[in-house]
C-alpha cells in the first residue's frame, strides 16, 4: 500500500482549498493513510500541515504505528493534553476538520483547546481520495468477495427445516472466519426467512426456517479492512410461481444496471432506469439506491452512492468499486434482493464477487 503517496496527494488538495492544518479522527480515513486501524474514536487521530504530520495515538498503538511513516506521539495522560500540545507547537489558530464525523464532545474539546481560533469543515477531502480504488485495493476487496462467496457455497447444504436465522447466520460467519476474514463487513449478517425476506435490513433472530420458504441473504466478509457486500437467494424445497417470476424479474432488473455501470455513467439515472423496470412490472420500486461504494467503510456503505434522490448527477469513474442491488419487497409476504461487487471501467463493470446467481434450492 502506497501510504506515502495517499498523504502526499491529501496534502496537494489541502494546498489548493488553502488548508494549513487538518484533524483526520475517522478511523477508516486513519487507517487509508497509515495502514493502522483503531478501535475506539481517537485511538489514533492524525494532525496534517500541508509540508507536515504527525500522529497522535493511545500508547496501546505505538507499536503498530511504528510500521507506518507518521512520526506518533502517545497519548501524554489523554488526547486533550497531547492535541494541546501539538497545537502549541503548530503556530496555527486554524484548524480544519471531518465536520461531517465531528462529534459534539470533541467540537468542545477542540474550542477548549483554540480559544479564539476558527474551526472550519474540510469536507469529505479523504473521502475524496478513497473514491478510486488502486490495484492492492483491488486486490482486497476481490479477495474479501471471494471469501464471501465460499462461505455462502460452503454452508448452503447444511441448511435445513428447523434451523434458525440466526443459527444460519452464525454458520456463515464461522466459515467466512476459517477461509481467512478478520471479520464481517458489516452487521448483522442478514438471513431472512419467508415474510421477514421482506424487510430489506431485517436482523436474523430465533425464526424457524420451513418448507417453502424464500430466504434472503445480504452478507459480506471483511479482509485487511476491507469489505464485501453480497446478496443472494435460496428457497427450501421447490419455488412457487411467484418467487420465480419476482426473482427472474429483479435478476433482469440487475443484469440492466451492471450493464449500464461504466466510466462516465450517471449512477442516478442508472438508479431510476432500473427502479422504472420495476414500475412497469406492476411493482413498487425498491426503497433505497441502486448500490454504493465499497472499501474500508465499517458500516460498508461509502461514497458514491447510485441513488436517484441525488441532488446531483453522480458520475462513475474508472477504479470506483461499487455494489449493484435492485430489490423488490411484497411486504408481509417476501423479497428478493440480488447483490454483486463490480469494478468501473472505462468499458464495463467488471464482477469481482463471483458466486452463482441462480435461484438457488435447498
Amino acid at each position: 500500500m502506497d501510504h506515502n503517496g495517499r498523504l502526499n496527494r491529501l496534502q496537494e488538495m489541502m494546498r489548493d482549498e488553502q488548508i494549513p492544518l487538518f484533524l483526520v479522527t475517522a478511523p477508516e480515513n486513519c487507517a487509508y493513510l497509515t495502514g493502522i486501524c483503531g478501535h475506539e474514536p481517537l485511538d489514533i487521530s492524525l494532525v496534517i500541515r500541508q509540508e507536515k504530520a504527525v500522529a497522535i495515538c493511545s500508547p496501546l498503538y505505538l507499536e503498530a504505528m511504528s510500521s507506518s511513516s507518521f512520526d506518533c506521539l502517545p497519548w501524554a495522560g489523554s488526547f486533550r493534553e497531547t492535541f494541546g500540545k501539538e497545537i502549541e507547537t503548530q503556530g496555527s489558530r486554524k484548524i480544519a476538520v471531518e465536520g461531517h464525523r465531528l462529534t459534539w464532545a470533541l467540537y468542545r474539546m477542540l474550542v477548549s483547546q483554540l480559544p479564539g481560533g476558527e474551526i472550519t469543515d474540510a469536507g469529505k477531502l479523504v473521502e475524496k481520495l478513497r473514491l478510486l480504488k488502486d490495484e492492492d485495493e483491488i486486490a482486497l476487496i476481490s479477495e474479501a468477495c471471494a471469501i464471501t462467496d465460499r462461505s455462502l457455497t460452503a454452508v448452503l447444504p447444511s441448511i435445513r427445516e428447523g434451523m434458525t436465522e440466526r443459527s444460519v447466520a452464525w454458520m456463515i460467519e464461522q466459515s467466512m472466519r476459517d477461509q481467512g476474514a478478520e471479520n464481517v463487513s458489516f452487521r448483522p449478517l442478514i438471513v431472512a426467512a419467508g415474510s421477514a425476506s421482506s424487510e430489506p435490513h431485517h436482523e436474523p433472530g430465533d425464526r424457524t426456517i420451513v418448507s417453502g420458504d424464500l430466504i434472503q441473504f445480504d452478507i459480506g466478509a471483511r479482509y485487511r479492512g476491507y469489505g464485501a457486500d453480497l446478496s443472494r437467494v435460496a428457497v427450501l424445497g421447490p419455488p412457487s410461481v411467484e418467487q420465480t417470476h419476482l426473482f427472474d424479474l429483479v435478476l433482469q432488473v440487475q443484469a440492466h444496471g451492471i450493464a449500464s455501470v461504466r466510466a462516465g455513467a450517471d449512477g442516478a439515472l442508472i438508479d431510476a432506469e432500473c427502479k422504472k423496470m420495476v414500475e412497469a412490472a406492476g411493482l413498487p420500486a425498491y426503497p433505497h439506491g441502486l448500490g454504493h461504494g465499497i472499501g474500508l467503510a465499517p458500516s460498508v456503505h461509502e461514497d458514491p452512492f447510485l441513488s436517484s434522490r441525488a441532488s446531483a448527477p453522480v458520475f462513475l469513474q474508472s477504479g470506483m468499486v461499487v455494489t449493484v442491488e435492485p430489490g423488490v419487497y411484497l411486504r408481509g409476504n417476501f423479497g428478493v434482493r440480488i447483490e454483486d461487487v463490480v469494478l468501473v471501467q472505462d468499458s464495463e463493470a467488471r464482477l469481482l464477487s463471483q458466486a452463482d446467481k441462480s435461484l438457488i434450492v435447498l
